[in-house]
């Protein structure tokens, strides 16, 4: 990996290209010239081998072909790449290699180079080339095992222990629960966690051993030492800033009346959101405390200014036509391109347990996938009594 000259023996190679379901391409090659191409065509590095990753698994096995030969490797992305750092001259792997890669949605259209999505596998958006791993694991669903996770080390416990508190929200964690066994628990265990109290908090005392909780529910805890672990992101926010017709913008809402718990993710991103256009959170509003319920009720009386909404209570807000969205967490940048929900594992679990957390993980991550994918039937899966909206798990 240190850049020096590497000898490999046609042997070698021949395994770097059976080991890959996409092959590879060697200087000489047809489509050679085309996949070593960068936006910049400055750049003209010549890497000895091109590994064609067609999914994950090809990710993983050009790494391990690399780090076992010692060979300095660079990644091709989706990105224009002006300094060139995605060519070596001794070992990459392309993600859409081939000139004339058409987009496999529609065959009759070429794919389009300057869509902002990161682009996988013969053009295939991040979301898509996820889909795959998604999908097969949802075979598990109906009763298939995880090739993957047979072939990984043993978990260290098969018990998980994770928050039981449903919202349309956490709909991934309840999905997940057949894709951790199929990662190899025995042992699913849904703990009642009361909203009030806030998943990270129970993740902190130890209750449960992994969770999910939006970004300000975590750094709220963190933020005081608890030992919790953050993880990865699941999805993008649920929340919603409602206002009346006084409040135009942000910065109306100085000396206005919001409704929010005191130390409550919905006071943390108002708060943020006030100071993001330069008001002081504590000043410059008037918080009020009451739960939900009573909040919307006070706002749809108008005798507060703004609430925060979190699913499914803006869809019932937009159904009465009350207020108007001045903030959507799930469509105005730059909110939407943060993640809201991220998965924590507790401190001592994550350290006693790295092959079980990283399992969880996983399955937590393919269930959020299956629930973007498919939401409809995510939710049909968790609600077989078809009676999803009671729930609150409306396609």
């Amino acid at each position: 990996m240190t850049g020096r000259q590497v000898v490999l023996n046609s042997d070698v190679i021949e395994q770097s290209r059976t080991g890959l379901r996409g092959g590879h391409l060697l200087r000489g090659d047809g489509g050679y010239e085309a996949a070593r191409k960068i936006y910049n065509a400055m750049i003209d590095h010549r890497p000895a081998i091109i590994a064609r990753c067609a999914g994950a698994a090809d990710v993983i096995a050009a790494v391990n072909f690399a780090r076992n030969n010692a060979l300095l490797v660079s990644v091709r992305g989706g990105g224009h790449n002006v300094s060139g750092n995605a060519v070596c001259d001794v070992f990459g792997w392309a993600s859409s290699i081939e000139t004339g890669v058409r987009d496999h949605r529609n065959p009759h259209l070429p794919r389009e180079e300057g869509r902002m999505a990161s682009r996988e596998q013969n053009g295939w958006s991040r979301r898509e080339f996820l889909r795959g791993p998604t999908l097969a694991g949802t075979a598990v669903i109906l009763g298939l095992k995880s090739e993957s996770a047979a072939a990984e080390p043993p978990l260290e416990t098969t018990r998980i222990r994770i928050h039981d508190a449903p919202t349309t929200c956490f709909a991934p964690i309840y999905i997940a629960e057949g894709l951790l066994k199929a990662e190899g628990f025995t042992d699913v265990q849904y703990i009642k966690t009361p909203l009030n109290e806030g998943p990270t908090k129970a993740l902190a005392e130890g209750k449960i051993d992994i969770t999910q909780n939006d970004t300000a529910g975590h750094l709220m805890e963190l933020d005081v030492g608890a030992p919790v672990v953050v993880l990865g992101g699941i999805h993008t926010g649920c929340w919603e800033l409602f206002a009346n017709d006084s409040v135009r913008t942000l910065r109306d809402l100085k000396g206005k009346t919001v409704a929010a718990p005191e130390r409550s993710s919905r006071q943390a991103f108002v708060a943020g959101l006030a100071t993001f256009v330069g008001l002081n959170p504590l000043k410059d509003i008037t918080w009020i405390n009451h739960e939900p319920g009573k909040s919307m009720q006070l706002f749809a009386e108008g005798k507060i200014d703004a609430f925060m909404g979190f699913a499914p209570e803006p869809q019932e807000m937009r159904a009465k036509k009350i207020g108007r969205v001045l903030i959507d967490f799930g469509k105005d940048r730059p909110w939407s391109q943060y993640f809201c929900c991220m998965a924590a594992a507790n401190r001592e679990f994550r350290r006693k347990h790295p092959v079980a957390t990283k399992r969880a993980l996983r399955a937590i991550l393919k269930a959020a996938n299956l629930c973007a994918a498919d939401p409809e039937q995510a939710a049909r899966y968790r609600c077989p009594d078809n009676d999803l909206e009671i729930q609150g798990w409306r396609p």
